[in-house]
């Protein structure tokens, strides 16, 4: 609920400054992303569409219309897009946006190349670690993708949990940079049951996953970290 009347706001928001002015390149620009927040895509579309016919410099502007695109399957014109925005600003996001795209394109050493540009823009940015774990683990490079996804986890990028234990099921090694990765991040009471219940699964070689749900473990780096 909260999250709805924030965006209700922001919608009002861009609306309103739209009606003191129909040429504000950048209301329509956040108009557009209020509507991708609500799912409502092809609408964002046009929002996006108009902003970029008023200001074409808005690099993410142009970001959020490869976004838009691609969650309508228009993968092509979504890369044209991201690379229009990497021109403008050629930021570590841009980069990372880029290579997710080009990897679900199955373009995967040039996605590789694009994540590891946004590594380097950004060493501390998790998401072009997970990305770039993503893309090893369709090469079927596991034990390289765990490497990757440890280091996400470290630098605390939450939403690679569930590349985590895909990788960790496929990955034939030991473990044991896993149990490190989370344990180092976490870093739980060593008497909690939390803990207890990481150290016992590695101990016994068992996968994590059959201890410990994606819930339970992002609840508790939400619980550490936000």
């Amino acid at each position: 609920m909260w999250k709805l009347n924030q965006l209700a706001e922001a919608m009002n928001a861009a609306e309103k400054a739209i009606g003191f002015n129909p040429e504000y390149a950048l209301a329509w620009g956040r108009k557009g992303t209020v509507l991708i927040e609500f799912g409502f895509i092809a609408e964002a579309l046009d929002a996006i569409d108009k902003a970029i016919q008023l200001d074409s410099n808005l690099s993410h502007v142009h970001s959020n219309r490869g976004f838009v695109l691609k969650k309508l399957n228009r993968n092509e014109e979504a890369l044209d897009a991201i690379n229009k925005a990497i021109h403008l600003d050629s930021k570590s996001t841009n980069h990372s946006n880029r290579g997710n795209l080009l990897s679900e394109l199955g373009r995967m050493e040039e996605a590789l190349d694009a994540l590891d540009i946004a590594i380097r823009l950004d060493p501390n940015d998790g998401f072009p670690w997970s990305e770039k774990a993503g893309t090893e683990f369709k090469q079927e490079n596991y034990e390289i993708a765990k490497l990757s996804i440890v280091r996400a986890f470290h630098l605390k990028y939450s939403p690679i949990v569930d590349n985590l234990l895909a990788i960790h099921s496929k990955s034939s090694a030991s473990p044991f940079l896993i149990f490190r990765a989370i344990t180092t991040c976490l870093a739980p009471d060593k008497y909690s049951p939390f803990s207890k219940i990481i150290i016992d699964a590695f101990q016994q070689s068992v996968p994590l996953s059959l201890y410990l749900s994606y819930h339970e473990l992002l609840q508790c780096w939400k619980t550490k970290h936000l």
